[in-house]
C-alpha cells in the first residue's frame, strides 16, 4: 500500500524481475606443462582462454613472476619444482548494463626442471700414441632414460687413439633426458700421437 502526502491511500503491487546468473566456471590451458631452467625446452608458457571468452582477466602464481595480465611465464632462471597457476578475478555483465564484479577461480600446474646431471671420467692424459690402448669412457647421468650422443672425434664411448686422427681430438656428450632438458660434457682436447712406425 502507499499513502501520499496529501493522505490518499492506494492497494497496488510493484514487481521487479532480478535474474542472477550462475558464475561462469573458468578454464585455461598451458601451452607446456613441463619445461627446463634453461637452454632446451625453455620457452615461456603461454596460457590460452577456454572459458569464458570475454571480460578481465588476471593471472597469479605461487611462486616465481608471471605477466598477471597475459598469463606468460618464463621459465629461464626460475627454481626448478612445480609451479600453480591461478585464472581468476574476472568481471562479466549481470544484465543488461548492471556489471557485477564476482569473481571466481581454478588452477592449472607445470613443472620447472633443472637439467640433467652428467658425469664422466675424462681422459687425463693429454696427449697417447697412436697404438695405446683404447679408453672407455663410462657415463653417468640422472635423471636415467634420457638419450645421450657422443660428437667431435668419437660416435661412442670408447676413444681409440688408433681410430681418430692423428693431432687435437675433441669429445663432446649431449644427453636429452624425458622432460627434454639438455646438458653438455665435454673432454679437454686429447692429442693422439704418431707411432714410431709413423715417421
Amino acid at each position: 500500500s502507499f499513502t501520499s502526502d496529501k493522505g490518499c491511500a492506494t492497494e497496488k503491487e510493484a514487481t521487479q524481475v532480478m535474474i542472477v546468473n550462475p558464475l561462469p566456471t573458468p578454464s585455461f590451458t598451458l601451452s607446456n606443462n613441463s619445461v627446463c631452467v634453461s637452454g632446451n625446452n625453455s620457452d615461456p608458457i603461454s596460457v590460452t582462454k577456454t572459458n569464458p571468452s570475454t571480460g578481465t582477466f588476471d593471472y597469479a602464481i605461487d611462486k616465481g613472476t608471471i605477466d598477471a595480465t597475459n598469463g606468460t611465464f618464463n621459465p629461464v632462471g626460475q627454481s626448478a619444482g612445480e609451479y600453480v597457476v591461478t585464472y581468476a578475478d574476472f568481471t562479466f555483465d549481470v544484465q543488461y548494463d548492471a556489471v557485477g564484479n564476482f569473481t571466481k577461480s581454478t588452477t592449472n600446474t607445470f613443472t620447472v626442471h633443472d637439467l640433467p646431471q652428467v658425469e664422466i671420467n675424462s681422459i687425463t692424459d693429454d696427449e697417447l700414441c697412436y697404438n695405446s690402448a683404447a679408453v672407455t669412457l663410462n657415463t653417468t647421468v640422472s635423471p636415467e632414460g634420457g638419450n645421450g650422443v657422443w660428437s667431435g672425434s668419437i660416435t661412442s664411448a670408447t676413444f681409440n687413439p688408433a681410430l681418430v686422427a692423428v693431432g687435437t681430438n675433441d669429445m663432446t656428450y649431449t644427453y636429452t633426458d624425458e622432460f627434454k632438458c639438455q646438458n653438455t660434457w665435454q673432454n679437454s682436447p686429447v692429442e693422439s700421437l704418431k707411432s714410431l712406425s709413423n715417421y
